[in-house]
């Protein structure tokens, strides 16, 4: 009998920036569809949620981010890897106001330094908004 043998690919160094834990609410949508779901950790690069959904790879998504009950942050994601229900996500570039707000609630993690130099090397691009018609939650 012969076993097929599936190879994982050696992601050791592939991060390009330091993750955190998180225990944040999040909510995603994609198309006409909304999920609600956890973060579990986030970088400056991106955020990993468990959430209940059947994204694909490549499938662009909107994210409301709960970091605190007056600090919620919606930006664009694009799916990386799917999982189950473990999602990775990595973020698309940010207005200069997400940046701000995406730093300074990092900062209150305690990994502000890295945080500004990331954000800063992303070209900035037209922040949706809670009152937009396009992110109905």
């Amino acid at each position: 009998m012969v076993m097929n043998t599936v190879r994982l690919p050696n992601w050791t160094g592939v991060r390009r920036f330091k993750r955190q834990s998180a225990d944040n609410r999040i909510q995603l949508r994609c198309g006409d569809l909304c999920f609600r779901g956890w973060a579990i950790d986030i970088s400056e690069g991106g955020i990993a949620v468990n959430v209940l959904c059947d994204f694909v790879v490549g499938d662009e998504v909107h994210c409301l981010i709960d970091f605190a009950e007056d600090n919620q942050l919606i930006v664009k994601a694009v799916v990386k890897r799917t999982d189950g229900f473990h999602c990775a996500l990595e973020f698309l570039p940010m207005s200069a106001m997400q940046q701000q707000q995406f730093v300074h609630a990092l900062a209150q993690r305690g990994v502000e330094e890295e945080a500004t130099q990331a954000v800063k090397q992303r070209a900035p691009i037209r922040a949706p908004s809670l009152d937009s018609p396009d992110f109905v939650i």
